[in-house]
């Protein structure tokens, strides 16, 4: 401490002011005369009693500091997810609202979809034509072992039963990922409606949701 500067009492901690003796020889809080300096009041005990002045526990308390900044406010692109429709149809039913908590894959909205509906049907088209095809080829190469048949024709067949595995592997794919395994066998049932729910890809909270029962939405869009 430079030499002619006082102490400031509001770097002392509370100890200290109450352990701090005056110039009349007392603790400086006890003084009638010195007691200001620490900016203690004395108060009378019938005061107290009479309920005009009322005691509290001093209790130690955060300060919060606030700092005001000028700028754009954005929110963290990497952990919003937009959700884009992967079929074209017509929104069924909602069964999400905005600011509502979401878990994954829980479901949003359900769309009413002829494309699904087509994407199913093709593919029993593809599997029934696929079952007569390789019960074609062999028959073919059964008689193709016995030379019933020439290479060519069985190539041919072979060639087409080939080509008939691929347009229902396709067609397979294609609704595996929208989520949908189909039956392989015809005398399976299965659902042949259009009806696909939209689920969330992770958990989190439904900031804005742009949507209305009977909307169209296309593919491909949010």
């Amino acid at each position: 401490e430079k030499e002619g500067e006082e102490e400031n009492n509001l770097d002392k901690t509370p100890e200290e002011l109450f352990t701090e003796v005056c110039e009349h020889g007392i603790k400086t809080y006890l003084c009638d005369k010195c007691r200001f300096e620490l900016g203690i009041v004395k108060i009378k005990e019938d005061l107290i009693k009479e309920g005009v002045v009322e005691l509290e526990k001093v209790v130690k308390l955060e300060k919060e500091i606030t700092y005001s900044f000028n700028g754009e406010l954005k929110l963290n692109e990497r952990k919003i997810a937009h959700i884009t429709l992967p079929l074209t149809g017509t929104v069924k039913e909602i069964f999400i609202d905005s600011e509502q908590s979401i878990k994954n894959q829980q479901p949003l909205f359900e769309l009413e979809s002829n494309e699904l509906s087509e994407f199913k049907s093709q593919y029993m088209e593809y599997l029934a034509l696929n079952l007569q095809k390789e019960k074609d080829f062999q028959r073919k190469s059964e008689l193709f072992a016995t030379k019933a048949i020439s290479e060519k024709e069985f190539l041919e067949e072979k060639q087409a039963t080939e080509n008939s595995r691929i347009k229902l592997n396709f067609a397979k794919t294609r609704l595996q990922k929208l989520g949908i395994n189909m039956p392989e066998d015809l005398q399976a049932g299965f659902d042949h409606s259009g009806n696909y729910t939209v689920k969330a890809p992770f958990a989190g909270t439904v900031l804005n949701m742009h949507l209305d029962r009977g909307e169209y939405l296309e593919k491909g869009k949010d």
